[in-house]
């Protein structure tokens, strides 16, 4: 899912659906593998 997104990153936003347990992971994970994607720009 990181790699589509990182795909389609400057076609709009991205909605990842998760369990609610696992939205900081999902962060921290898109932080780690997209470092061009600001922190700023992920919203939980």
């Amino acid at each position: 899912a990181i790699a589509i997104a990182a795909c389609f990153m400057n076609e709009g936003p991205i909605l990842v659906v998760c369990p609610a347990v696992l939205r900081f992971p999902w962060a921290e994970e898109l932080e780690s593998w997209l470092p061009f994607c600001a922190p700023k720009d992920i919203h939980l």
